[in-house]
């Protein structure tokens, strides 16, 4: 897969976007019960943070990873900051993999170490919307971003260094320096990535961990402590430069699933509902068809739900 996926929708062959899952089946299986399965004419993008924080990490993936496979040219799946072994260690994924494959574990964690790496980074509907997890910074350069080497990218929580290039050794033997504050906030004191500058590093970092601000400027994303705060000024000025009209991003729960910023540039698209507890947001989805403004539909995950039809 190029580091893009470039798509294009039509009247007949709208595209649905789709937020932060966070391993909550039962919202999955909503969206599939509204929305309808994936098919040839039922295209949808997942926008990264499939697994880690609920109990159902596994079963979205596979269930992703299944329909990708059926579905090649109408199931998009972006790498989000979540899509990452390190991340999976402290929020979940790793602990919920060891309890449920007893025997294969380990080896099923470093097919999906492998497997992130491979994922693509961003989609571009329509030659017009870019959709990606994080955000923007105001040095984001696309022309880059759509040849760097994605698949070296092991750990965006590793930033390269030019000494001790063995990162499978330090892995091992639990050299790799990575912290989290007592607010899950990233601190590193640095091991490698082979062969990413750090420039490199550093676009990539911004796409899938920013967040955007109705401040002007880009600033140091200190809640987060990796990408930025981008305000609407930087919006517009890497929307224009790459003649582009909206960015669809996620990373954050909003309290209806979504919201609009930046002049209507920005659109956060988040689907996992009662993400804190329960009935605490909603979930949403978007379709698109070019030419037409995106529609936004949301849902709530409720004892009531029935999901009987699509579990048989």
């Amino acid at each position: 897969m190029p580091n893009f996926t470039h798509i294009q929708t039509s009247p007949s062959k709208e595209v649905t976007i789709c937020g932060d899952l966070h391993g909550k089946l039962d919202d999955l299986f909503l969206i599939f019960y509204k929305n309808g399965l994936p098919s040839e004419r039922n295209p949808y993008v997942f926008n990264g943070d499939f697994v880690d924080r609920g109990r159902n990490s596994i079963e979205i993936l596979m269930i992703l990873c299944v329909s990708f496979l059926v579905y090649p040219n109408d199931l998009h799946l972006n790498r989000g900051n979540h899509e990452d072994f390190m991340m999976n260690l402290r929020y979940g994924f790793t602990k919920e993999i060891l309890h449920k494959y007893k025997l294969h574990g380990k080896r099923i964690l470093q097919i999906l170490e492998e497997l992130y790496a491979w994922l693509p980074i961003g989609t571009i509907v329509d030659n017009e919307i870019l959709v990606i997890h994080g955000g923007i910074s105001e040095t984001t350069d696309l022309n880059l971003l759509h040849r760097v080497e994605r698949n070296k990218m092991k750990s965006v929580l590793i930033p390269p260094t030019e000494t001790n290039r063995d990162h499978d050794t330090d892995w091992k033997h639990n050299k790799v320096g990575v912290t989290f504050n007592a607010h899950g906030r990233i601190k590193t004191n640095g091991s490698p990535i082979e062969h990413l500058t750090k420039h490199e590093w550093e676009q990539i970092i911004d796409i899938l961990w920013s967040d955007p601000r109705g401040k002007n400027g880009c600033f140091p994303n200190t809640g987060r402590g990796g990408g930025c705060y981008f305000g609407p000024d930087v919006t517009s000025k890497i929307l224009n430069k790459y003649q582009l009209k909206m960015l669809i991003r996620s990373h954050e729960c909003k309290p209806e699933g979504y919201e609009i910023c930046h002049d209507g540039k920005v659109v956060t698209i988040f689907s996992a509902s009662n993400y804190y507890e329960e009935g605490s947001n909603r979930g949403a989805y978007i379709k698109l068809c070019s030419g037409t403004t995106p529609r936004f539909f949301q849902y709530q995950v409720t004892k009531a739900t029935c999901f009987q039809p699509l579990r048989q």
